[in-house]
């Protein structure tokens, strides 16, 4: 990479010295002086340091240098920080990267991380107090850096261990070089000597006395090796070699540029280049009129990392030849003293020969530019067409034949050259063109004919081989309006194009006509996007210029790309193109400077101001690339003018450095001062900010040397941006009010072209917290926090202490109530258990004794008190066991049974009452006998209790199956699976407490059976499983331990009676026929019709008998059951009880009371319920009557009996709502309402003879027969007579308050007949209708 640079710099630098002589203006230097910030104009010395920062030494100051700004370093009094003195001699940077800074009072060396000065006293014993004036700095290859003084002082310092020697020389020393082994030392009047480190001697070899009368400058060594030595008033000479060059010049400083060249810098003739190769000079100075050189006095020379030479003058400040900067070379065409009317807008460019360029101007004419020397000739026009001096020229050409075309602006065309060819075509011209016409551009092709665009007459062409000038403007005329042509162009494929304001156009020359062939906006032909200025044909592909762009145009694939400025073009007002064919690139000019764009990357750069590009306005169709190969671009104030070469990247990506940061106050204080300080970054990159001064900025910096202002710059705070910042050519970066943390500021640059330093620089900053969130504060809250946590758990827990005792006691009194109200439920169960046997007892008791002579009767009167009397019996047995097992009184007795035929027997004591449910009663067991001992008590109340369960449970048609097995270990295991409800999960837990039942169980019963079953199954060591699944059945299995039979015991052979519980199926018998044998008269179908929905067999049965004698009675198992047989039959009375399956009495009154076929039925309660609550909510239900059990038949037939004639009374006051008007009367009563909505439709409908049963029935929403029912039951009448009684109401009204005779009236009201009309109102009236007025009109008031 260095070799490719220094060849490139070589290259430059050759170039600038070959044609400086020949008023070439390539070699151009930038001035740093003290306008710039620089302390002094009397540069001493010129170093860069490892940061790139450029160090300046003058007579007064020190200067660092970073592009942008100069930071100056004075020496202070009594500051031991600063420098020694304002006089810098000497800059050097040692291995180490220190670096060093002479004055002439002493020495000392940057301090980078306090951005301050350490000072070395080299004083002696004898002059502790010692300055040195400094001269020269070197540092050999053992980490010596030798110190020479103009008193003539030799110092070593020891770089390592800081050790001082001093040695005294016979002259003051200029200049140190390392030979060999020994040190090269050039001094004041005496010439060259050497030094020998190891004897610390002086010594000089024949070759040093050679010297002794010269005062050496400087001393350099040249890539081979050899000495350059720098004289004053001698020149320079190459130390032992017969060589000296500028005898009589003094050389202030020497710099050697690759093996070839040594720059010399001389006291008052500039800069001098020796070729080394050639034996050649060149100076580069004042003499020469383009070379901008501002001093002759060179006194240092420094060539930087980027290879910028840095020329250091006396008096004229800093010097910069930058061979990365681009050479634009500006001519103006105008007097040095330019004013507003002298400005030269050069519109047209076309070379002439090898040497011309003419330029068509705005109101100047033509002038003539040499390609070589810059030299102008204003007179050019005189000589090609003297009228035209104060003509604008739109553009020129010069055709292959010599002759001179030009295109005005409305002064036509102007053709110079021969008369014999060019009047014959002028003759042309005036025919064809108006003599006013404005020529916009001419171009020739390959065919030598000449295509003239205009401005509004369209296109012509010249072909002199026919000598005609036609114009081409019919066809083109459909396209264009107006006929504007911007250029014309023929490809490498010989098609011609032809630029326009609406398009681009290709000329078919076999049909001598032209196409459009390309619009970029389709739907506005005449947008700027559609207006094409030049046109810049490579390969395939052209490339288009409009006024909204540059666009890249396949013709062959019709695809086209637009670029524009967010593509990176300065602006999107293309002015011309010219093509740079070896590098590949295509120049661009537009109304905002000079762009270049790499064809193969499609990556632009772009040139303006800041490029020395000062008028950035070019004009349209102003190009013309030299016979050299320099392009030209005609602008609104002269031309620019370069070689494409010659314009080349900067290749070195800058250093960044981080230099400052600013600290800002935003409290009220400082609303004024606002930056109130601004602090290097320290070595160590991290920076520390104080929260109340979060707002901050950070300023950096690119190190590029290359037209600075064009570096652009990108930054990051990590941890709070997520996205890098472009910023273009802004150096700083500002914060605001960022949270206490540690973040990493990184920033990145790219040099003036756009190279970028990816790795840039990074600075670690930590915003403070603000003092309440410090460790300190924290540790004080912690400790707080921990404090107020300590206090709150005991209070806490004090609390909770006190919660969980009062969520004990609540637990325990839920429990509690829980428990009573399971009792109250237990109490209120048994005592509907209790009732219903004693009902069945007491009532058939009453019954008997209001019986008489009827002997069968009484009999089974008796067999059903006995039976309910042994029913009374087990349920106190069942109590009795299950107190004696809560109190632990019942005993375990095991004896020697027959255990498999007890369960059995057991069993088949089930069977009558499995088969009033149809439901099939199995048992199984392994064993037909087995004899073992066990408690046969326990297993019968076991058994017992699970399989009336399991019967009560299982619908009809189902299965209970019993399963007895001997297993292992002397277990008897018994299960009971039944094919019922199930028991959902989730309350399988609970379904052994004692008390509890399920949601919807059967209401009767107690809730102590399967408690008792645990109960007796822990008692004889067992343990009891359940199975169960919803709607699918369930199986309990028992296991419990049993012993072989003792053989002196008795053992016990079960019977198939049991002499203590009675035998059901018997007493069914009895029941049955007892049922059989009464004597029911006979009750006819006028007989009032009772329901009665009871779910106690015995019971239902019992009423029934009572009640058999005088009514038609219903049975009903269940309220579902009711409920259907009460909307279908319609009975006058239902007897319900309260507790029963499916629905209870409470819900079915409800059902029947909202029906408006059944509102009306009578609902009389009989139930075990004997509490005033529950009476109270029978009758809110809508029941009729309330009886508890056990009741007296006769108050029973008494209340039915009253509630028939309650019902009777009823239904004659219902009778009367014939007579009044709907709206006359007022009731909630659902039976009223129902009455008056029929009423209301009879009258509606009363002149309607047809009207029947079923339209009645149909408009009530009822079928005809429960509407019969209902209206019977209501009024006691059929429909048709109460249709009937309506009409004749009717008419007994129209006859008193109508004009109408009777028999419009019996028409009016529906009778067809007036006969049956009179008849049926003497039957309802007593007197004829005529009688009835009479009668009427005759009462008193009327």
């Amino acid at each position: 990479m260095m070799r490719i640079r220094n060849l490139i710099i070589l290259s430059i630098l050759f170039f600038v010295f070959q044609v400086s002589g020949k008023n070439f203006p390539d070699f151009w230097f930038e001035h740093i002086t003290i306008a710039d910030g620089l302390s002094q104009n009397y540069i001493t010395d010129i170093k860069q340091d490892k940061d790139r920062l450029i160090w300046i030494g003058t007579k007064n100051g020190l200067n660092k240098y970073d592009g942008y700004e100069m930071t100056i370093y004075n020496h202070i009094q009594n500051d031991s920080t600063s420098i020694p003195n304002n006089y810098i001699s000497y800059i050097y940077q040692d291995s180490k990267d220190n670096l060093w800074i002479g004055t002439n009072t002493g020495l000392c060396k940057y301090i980078p991380e306090k951005n301050c000065f350490e000072q070395f006293n080299f004083g002696t014993t004898d002059s502790p107090h010692s300055n040195y004036n400094i001269s020269s700095l070197f540092e050999d290859k053992n980490n010596i850096l030798w110190i020479g003084t103009e008193e003539g002082c030799l110092i070593s310092f020891d770089l390592n261990t800081e050790g001082v020697k001093i040695y005294r020389a016979s002259q003051g020393i200029k200049a140190i070089e390392q030979d060999k082994s020994s040190l090269l030392i050039g001094g004041r009047n005496k010439g060259i000597m050497h030094f020998d480190p190891i004897e610390e001697a002086f010594y000089q070899t024949a070759i040093d006395s050679t010297f002794n009368s010269e005062t050496v400058t400087t001393i350099a060594t040249d890539p081979k090796g050899d000495f350059w030595i720098g004289t004053q008033s001698h020149g320079i000479y190459l130390y032992g070699k017969n060589l000296n060059k500028l005898s009589g010049q003094t050389i202030l400083d020497i710099h050697f540029y690759k093996d070839s060249f040594a720059l010399l810098g001389t006291e008052e003739d500039g800069l001098a280049c020796y070729n080394i190769d050639t034996d050649e000079f060149q100076y580069i100075n004042n003499t020469h009129e383009n070379v901008n050189l501002n001093s002759e006095g060179i006194t240092s020379l420094y060539i930087d990392t980027t290879q910028t030479i840095w020329i250091g003058t006396i008096n004229g400040g800093i010097n910069k030849f930058d061979p990365n900067r681009n050479r634009f070379v500006h001519l103006s065409l105008s007097p040095k003293y330019n004013t507003p009317s002298t400005i030269h807008c050069v519109f047209a460019l076309e070379t002439l020969d090898n040497k011309s360029i003419l330029a068509g101007l705005n109101t100047k004419g033509v002038y003539s530019l040499n390609s070589k020397t810059y030299e102008i000739d204003n007179t050019a026009i005189n000589r090609i067409a003297p009228q035209l001096s104060e003509t604008t020229i739109n553009t020129i050409l010069k055709d292959s034949r010599g002759l001179l075309w030009l295109g005005t602006y409305k002064k036509s065309l102007i053709i110079s050259g021969p008369r014999n060819l060019t009047e014959p075509i002028k003759k042309l011209i005036k025919k064809s063109l108006s003599p006013s016409s404005s020529i916009k551009y001419l171009y020739e092709d390959s065919q030598c004919r000449i295509w003239i665009g205009t401005d509004n007459s369209g296109l012509f062409c010249y072909d002199p081989k026919l000598h005609t000038l036609p114009g081409n403007t019919k066809e083109l005329k459909k396209y264009i309006y107006p006929d504007l042509i911007t250029s014309v162009i023929e490809d490498d494929n010989h098609q011609l194009w032809v630029a326009t304001n609406c398009g681009l156009y290709l000329y078919d020359p076999e049909e001598d006509s032209f196409t459009r062939n390309f619009l970029a906006n389709q739907e506005q032909p005449y947008s700027l996007a559609n207006t094409i200025i030049p046109i810049c044909p490579i390969q395939d592909t052209l490339w288009l210029g409009t006024r909204q762009g540059l666009i890249k145009y396949s013709h062959k694939e019709q695809k086209h790309r637009i670029f524009q400025v967010e593509d990176g073009l300065p602006s999107e007002s293309i002015k011309g193109l010219l093509y740079d064919e070896p590098n590949n690139k295509l120049w661009i000019s537009t109304d905002r400077g000079l762009s270049c764009l790499n064809l193969s990357s499609y990556q632009f750069i772009n040139f303006g101001l800041k490029d020395g590009i000062v008028g950035t306005e070019f004009n349209d169709m102003s190009f013309e690339k030299g016979t050299d190969g320099t392009f030209f671009f005609g602008c609104v104030d002269g031309i620019y003018c370069f070689r494409p070469d010659q314009i080349k990247m900067n290749p070195y990506a800058p250093g960044v450095i981080i230099t400052h940061y600013r600290l800002y106050d935003d409290s009220p204080q400082n609303k004024t001062n606002g930056d109130i300080s601004r602090i290097p970054v320290p070595s160590n990159k991290e920076i520390t900010i104080p929260f109340k001064q979060s707002i901050f900025s950070i300023d950096f910096i690119a190190l590029n040397y290359t037209n600075t202002p064009k570096n652009q710059y990108a930054y990051k705070l990590e941890n709070y941006d997520n996205n890098w910042h472009y910023v273009g050519t802004q150096h700083m970066a500002t914060y605001t009010n960022l949270n206490p943390g540690t973040y990493l500021f990184r920033v990145k640059a790219s040099n003036n072209d756009g190279v970028w330093n990816e790795k840039g620089a990074s600075l670690k900053i930590t915003i403070l917290p603000p003092w309440w969130r410090t460790t300190w504060a924290y540790f004080i809250y912690t400790i707080i926090i921990g404090g107020i946590i300590f206090i709150s758990i005991r209070i806490y827990t004090n609390r909770l202490k006190i919660q969980n005792q009062l969520n004990r006691e609540q637990f325990e009194r839920a429990q509690l109530e829980k428990l009573n109200q399971l009792k109250s439920q237990f109490f209120s169960n048994i005592t509907h258990e209790f009732r219903t046997p004693l009902t069945l007892i007491i009532s058939p008791l009453e019954a008997i004794s209001n019986t008489k002579g009827r002997v069968s009767l009484r009999e089974n009167y008796l067999t059903t008190i006995k039976n309910n009397a042994y029913k009374l019996l087990d349920l106190v047995n069942r109590l009795l066991d299950f107190s004696k097992v809560e109190s632990g009184c019942f005993t375990f007795n095991p004896i020697n049974i027959d255990i498999i035929s007890s369960i059995k027997h057991g069993v088949a004591y089930f069977q009558p009452l499995a088969g009033e449910k149809n439901i099939t009663l199995i048992f199984h067991a392994d064993k037909e006998n087995f004899v073992c001992s066990i408690d046969p008590n326990i297993i019968e109340k076991i058994l017992y209790n699970l399989i009336s369960n399991a019967i009560k449970y299982t619908p009809e048609n189902g299965t209970v199956e019993v399963c007895v097995t001997l297993e292992k270990g002397n277990l008897l295991s018994l299960s009971v699976k039944d094919t019922g409800k199930g028991i959902p999960v989730n309350k399988q837990k609970l379904i052994f407490d004692r008390f509890y039942q399920l949601e919807g169980d059967i209401p009767n019963g107690t809730g102590i059976g399967l408690s008792l079953v645990k109960s007796l199954v822990e008692l004889h060591h067992g343990s009891i499983d359940m199975e169960s699944e919803v709607n699918k059945g369930t199986i309990f299995t028992i296991h419990i331990p049993y012993k072989d039979a003792t053989t002196n015991e008795t053992i016990i052979i079960p019977t198939s009676e049991k002499n203590n519980q009675p035998n059901k199926e018997k007493d069914r018998a009895y029941l049955t026929k007892m049922l059989n044998e009464q004597d029911i008269q006979e009750t006819n179908s006028s007989s009032p019709t009772i329901l009665i929905a009871e779910d106690n067999h015995d019971l239902r049965e019992f009423i029934k008998s009572i009640l058999n004698n005088k009514y038609n009675v219903i049975e009903a198992e269940n309220g579902a059951i009711a409920l259907d047989i009460a909307r279908k039959d319609s009975p006058d009375i239902i007897i319900s009880d309260i507790l029963m399956p499916e629905m209870d009495g409470k819900q079915l009154c409800v059902q029947i009371k909202q029906d408006i076929q059944t509102c009306h039925i009578p609902f009389i309660m009989i139930t075990a319920l004997s509490s005033e609550t529950d009476q109270i909510e029978g009758l809110t239900v809508g029941a009729d009557d309330y009886i508890t059990k056990p009741f007296n038949p006769e108050i029973l037939k008494t209340k039915i009996k009253n509630v028939l004639k309650s019902r009777e009374l009823i239904s004659r006051r219902y009778a009367t709502l014939s007579a009044l008007e709907p709206e006359e009367f007022v009731t909630e009563d659902k039976d009223a309402t129902f009455l008056l909505e029929i009423i209301e439709f009879i009258k509606a409908n009363v002149s309607n003879p047809d009207l029947k049963v079923d339209d009645l029935s149909k408009n009530a929403g009822m079928s005809r027969s429960p509407f019969f029912k209902k209206l019977k039951n209501l009024t006691g009448k059929t429909p048709n007579d109460f249709i009937r009684d309506i009409r004749l109401n009717q008419a007994a009204k129209l006859l008193l308050k109508s004009d109408l005779n009777i028999t419009e009236i019996a028409y009016q009201t529906g009778f067809t007949s007036p006969k049956y009309f009179r008849e049926c109102f003497k039957k309802q009236f007593g007197e004829s209708p005529s009688q009835y007025i009479e009668n009427q009109k005759s009462l008193p008031g009327k």
